[in-house]
């Protein structure tokens, strides 16, 4: 008897390129969502990062600036007699902050100093966050170091201190890094001088001056400080469409805080 024979059935050459085509599309629409989903959240990690950033800056800044001019016990101390005068450093007799510009970015840096007796242990933070441990001068000067091609600069402090009778600066530390630019204020009353005690209520604020244009004068009497820092943008991009990404993103944030001296207050 003769066997059967059975035709084979399978895929066409057309079903099986359709079924590619397919497939095709659907790894490029998966591939898509990935790509959404990892640019969407760097930029979240980043936009994090940045407030991070700007948190600790001006809260550091804003815990030394304000405390400008302290000193210890002052029934028993005058700010002349422990604020001496110290050419080196730029103060005058009795001044608690000194500031310097330039004309390009970064533009401004800002030094403030107070002296404090450790025995009223009042445990006032320093700019790179130590605590003062011993009677003395100290003085925290904060600077933004410039960039380098795509990287950006850095937010930096240093502490200086003149601790029995001996100044001795203290390495840089940074604190945040994205920072283009710092843009200082300077808030004074023309009739304080450094001979004299005043609070703002009598000797309100009445001009504001750059380190550049601030008199030599103007110093003793500055008693608020606006700061501003300009942060490198993350979600800027110079190089590709901007517009296809993140519309209307400028390159900077720039982000400002008024602190009060509150030996002036």
């Amino acid at each position: 008897m003769t066997p059967r024979l059975h035709r084979q059935s399978g895929m066409t050459l057309v079903e099986i390129l359709v079924a590619l085509a397919v497939t095709s599309f659907l790894m490029i629409g998966l591939f898509t969502i990935v790509q959404t989903t990892l640019r969407s959240s760097n930029a979240q990690s980043a936009l994090s990062q940045l407030q991070d950033n700007e948190r600790l800056a001006m809260q550091r800044i804003a815990d030394v600036v304000q405390s400008a001019g302290y000193f210890s016990a002052p029934q028993l101390n005058t700010a002349n007699g422990v604020l001496v005068a110290d050419s080196t450093m730029g103060f005058a007799s009795g001044q608690g902050v000194y500031g310097t510009h330039v004309a390009g970015a970064p533009q401004d840096s800002i030094t403030v100093r107070y002296y404090v007796d450790s025995s009223y242990r009042e445990n006032l933070i320093n700019c790179d966050g130590s605590t003062v441990s011993a009677t003395g001068l100290y003085y925290n000067t904060f600077t933004v170091v410039a960039g380098s091609g795509t990287t950006p600069g850095t937010l930096q402090c240093a502490l200086t201190t003149l601790i029995g009778g001996t100044l001795v600066t203290h390495p840089a530390v940074t604190l945040v890094s994205g920072v283009q630019d710092m843009v200082i204020g300077y808030g004074t009353s023309s009739s304080a001088t450094c001979a004299a005690s005043y609070s703002s209520s009598s000797n309100p604020v009445d001009t504001y001056y750059s380190a550049a244009t601030m008199p030599a004068s103007g110093w003793c009497g500055v008693i608020s400080v606006q700061v501003a820092l300009v942060f490198a943008n993350p979600l800027y991009n110079a190089a590709g469409p901007p517009s296809q990404q993140y519309p209307n993103q400028l390159p900077f944030i720039q982000l400002t805080r008024l602190v009060n001296v509150m030996s002036h207050i």
